[in-house]
Protein backbone atom coordinates (compact mmCIF):
# COMPACT_ATOMS: atom_id res chain seq x y z
CA UNK A 1 0.00 0.00 0.00
CA UNK A 2 2.82 2.43 0.82
CA UNK A 3 4.36 1.72 -2.58
CA UNK A 4 1.05 2.50 -4.28
CA UNK A 5 0.74 5.79 -2.41
CA UNK A 6 4.33 6.74 -3.28
CA UNK A 7 3.71 5.96 -6.95
CA UNK A 8 0.42 7.86 -7.02
CA UNK A 9 1.98 10.97 -5.46
CA UNK A 10 5.21 10.96 -7.48
CA UNK A 11 3.94 13.63 -9.94
CA UNK A 12 3.14 16.05 -7.08
CA UNK A 13 4.76 19.47 -7.44
CA UNK A 14 8.14 19.78 -5.71
CA UNK A 15 9.51 22.86 -3.94
CA UNK A 16 12.93 23.92 -2.70
CA UNK A 17 13.30 24.01 1.08
CA UNK A 18 16.26 25.23 3.11
CA UNK A 19 17.04 22.68 5.82
CA UNK A 20 19.70 21.94 8.40
CA UNK A 21 21.85 18.83 8.35
CA UNK A 22 19.18 16.91 10.27
CA UNK A 23 16.46 18.05 7.83
CA UNK A 24 14.93 20.51 10.28
CA UNK A 25 13.15 23.39 8.52
CA UNK A 26 14.92 26.72 8.69
CA UNK A 27 12.85 29.73 9.72
CA UNK A 28 13.24 33.27 8.40
CA UNK A 29 14.44 34.44 11.82
CA UNK A 30 17.19 31.78 11.80
CA UNK A 31 18.36 32.96 8.38
CA UNK A 32 18.22 36.64 9.39
CA UNK A 33 20.52 35.96 12.34
CA UNK A 34 23.03 34.44 9.90
CA UNK A 35 22.85 37.31 7.42
CA UNK A 36 24.12 39.93 9.81
CA UNK A 37 24.08 41.11 13.38
CA UNK A 38 20.73 41.71 14.94
CA UNK A 39 19.65 43.64 17.95
CA UNK A 40 20.49 47.14 19.15
CA UNK A 41 23.51 48.92 17.64
CA UNK A 42 24.26 46.12 15.18
CA UNK A 43 24.56 43.37 17.79
CA UNK A 44 26.77 45.33 20.19
CA UNK A 45 25.84 46.15 23.76
CA UNK A 46 27.04 49.53 24.96
CA UNK A 47 29.84 49.47 27.54
CA UNK A 48 27.92 51.67 29.98
CA UNK A 49 25.08 49.12 29.99
CA UNK A 50 27.47 46.34 31.04
CA UNK A 51 28.85 48.22 34.02
CA UNK A 52 32.30 46.65 33.70
CA UNK A 53 33.64 49.07 31.09
CA UNK A 54 33.95 46.48 28.31
CA UNK A 55 31.85 45.84 25.23
CA UNK A 56 30.30 42.55 24.17
CA UNK A 57 29.40 41.26 20.74
CA UNK A 58 26.40 39.00 20.21
CA UNK A 59 27.36 36.35 17.69
CA UNK A 60 25.68 33.11 16.73
CA UNK A 61 27.46 30.04 15.42
CA UNK A 62 27.16 29.57 11.67
CA UNK A 63 24.08 27.58 10.74
CA UNK A 64 24.87 24.73 8.36
CA UNK A 65 22.11 24.60 5.77
CA UNK A 66 21.41 23.06 2.39
CA UNK A 67 18.61 23.28 -0.12
CA UNK A 68 16.52 20.19 -0.76
CA UNK A 69 13.81 19.46 -3.30
CA UNK A 70 10.73 18.22 -1.47
CA UNK A 71 7.49 16.86 -2.87
CA UNK A 72 4.70 14.86 -1.31
CA UNK A 73 6.29 12.88 1.53
CA UNK A 74 4.86 9.52 2.56
CA UNK A 75 5.29 8.40 6.17
CA UNK A 76 4.49 5.03 7.69
CA UNK A 77 2.93 4.41 11.09
CA UNK A 78 3.64 0.74 11.85
CA UNK A 79 6.89 -0.31 13.47
CA UNK A 80 6.30 -3.92 12.50
CA UNK A 81 6.58 -3.01 8.78
CA UNK A 82 9.03 -0.13 8.99
CA UNK A 83 11.80 -1.49 6.77
CA UNK A 84 9.51 -2.79 4.00
CA UNK A 85 7.76 0.60 3.96
CA UNK A 86 11.09 2.41 3.59
CA UNK A 87 11.97 0.06 0.74
CA UNK A 88 8.60 0.84 -0.88
CA UNK A 89 9.37 4.57 -0.84
CA UNK A 90 8.30 5.97 2.54
CA UNK A 91 10.68 8.72 3.64
CA UNK A 92 10.00 8.55 7.37
CA UNK A 93 7.79 7.23 10.13
CA UNK A 94 5.61 8.24 13.03
CA UNK A 95 5.42 5.08 15.10
CA UNK A 96 4.08 4.52 18.60
CA UNK A 97 6.84 2.01 19.30
CA UNK A 98 9.32 4.89 19.28
CA UNK A 99 7.77 6.03 22.57
CA UNK A 100 9.14 3.04 24.49
CA UNK A 101 11.92 1.79 22.16
CA UNK A 102 13.29 4.80 20.23
CA UNK A 103 16.73 3.24 19.76
CA UNK A 104 15.31 0.11 18.11
CA UNK A 105 13.19 2.15 15.69
CA UNK A 106 16.07 4.48 14.90
CA UNK A 107 18.41 1.55 14.19
CA UNK A 108 16.06 0.27 11.48
CA UNK A 109 15.96 3.70 9.87
CA UNK A 110 19.73 4.15 10.10
CA UNK A 111 20.46 0.72 8.59
CA UNK A 112 18.06 1.49 5.73
CA UNK A 113 19.67 4.92 5.19
CA UNK A 114 23.10 3.22 5.12
CA UNK A 115 21.75 0.75 2.52
CA UNK A 116 22.55 -2.20 4.80
CA UNK A 117 19.62 -4.46 3.96
CA UNK A 118 20.90 -7.39 6.03
CA UNK A 119 21.15 -5.31 9.21
CA UNK A 120 17.86 -3.51 8.53
CA UNK A 121 16.08 -6.84 8.02
CA UNK A 122 17.55 -8.23 11.26
CA UNK A 123 16.55 -5.12 13.22
CA UNK A 124 13.07 -5.29 11.68
CA UNK A 125 12.74 -8.95 12.61
CA UNK A 126 13.58 -8.12 16.24
CA UNK A 127 10.84 -5.51 16.64
CA UNK A 128 8.13 -7.13 14.53
CA UNK A 129 6.36 -9.12 17.27
CA UNK A 130 6.66 -6.36 19.86
CA UNK A 131 5.24 -3.78 17.48
CA UNK A 132 2.40 -6.03 16.45
CA UNK A 133 1.41 -7.34 19.88
CA UNK A 134 2.11 -4.31 22.08
CA UNK A 135 1.22 -1.35 19.85
CA UNK A 136 -1.47 -2.88 17.66
CA UNK A 137 -2.77 -5.53 20.05
CA UNK A 138 -2.65 -3.97 23.52
CA UNK A 139 -2.89 -0.33 22.52
CA UNK A 140 -2.28 2.50 24.95
CA UNK A 141 -2.14 0.36 28.12
CA UNK A 142 0.49 -1.85 26.45
CA UNK A 143 2.53 1.14 25.29
CA UNK A 144 2.41 2.73 28.74
CA UNK A 145 3.55 -0.47 30.45
CA UNK A 146 6.29 -0.97 27.83
CA UNK A 147 7.53 2.54 28.69
CA UNK A 148 7.73 1.53 32.35
CA UNK A 149 9.62 -1.67 31.45
CA UNK A 150 12.17 0.25 29.36
CA UNK A 151 12.84 2.87 32.04
CA UNK A 152 10.49 5.65 30.94
CA UNK A 153 7.40 6.84 32.78
CA UNK A 154 4.26 5.38 31.26
CA UNK A 155 2.00 5.31 34.27
CA UNK A 156 -1.55 4.04 34.34
CA UNK A 157 -3.89 4.48 31.39
CA UNK A 158 -6.82 6.84 31.89
CA UNK A 159 -10.35 5.52 32.18
CA UNK A 160 -12.15 3.94 30.41
CA UNK A 161 -8.96 2.04 29.47
CA UNK A 162 -7.86 -0.53 32.02
CA UNK A 163 -4.31 -1.45 33.04
CA UNK A 164 -2.83 -4.65 31.66
CA UNK A 165 -3.49 -7.93 33.42
CA UNK A 166 -0.63 -9.88 34.98
CA UNK A 167 -0.41 -12.19 31.96
CA UNK A 168 -0.33 -9.24 29.57
CA UNK A 169 2.44 -7.58 31.60
CA UNK A 170 4.47 -10.77 31.48
CA UNK A 171 3.98 -10.91 27.70
CA UNK A 172 5.21 -7.30 27.31
CA UNK A 173 8.29 -8.08 29.40
CA UNK A 174 9.02 -11.15 27.24
CA UNK A 175 8.60 -9.18 24.00
CA UNK A 176 10.95 -6.44 25.23
CA UNK A 177 13.61 -8.84 26.53
CA UNK A 178 15.73 -8.17 23.44
CA UNK A 179 14.58 -4.58 22.88
CA UNK A 180 15.99 -2.40 25.65
CA UNK A 181 17.18 1.17 25.48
Amino acid sequence: RIGQIVEATRPARKRSVTVTSVFAPVTGRMMASQNGPSGPAGGFVAADQLGSGSAAVATAPALQTRVREVGFQVLTAAAQTLYPCFEAGACGAVVSMAVFAPQAVHEIYTAWKDKDSVLASEKQRRVHQAGQQICSGMGIPGIKYAMDVNGYYGGWPRMPLLPLTGDQRKKVEELLQDIRN
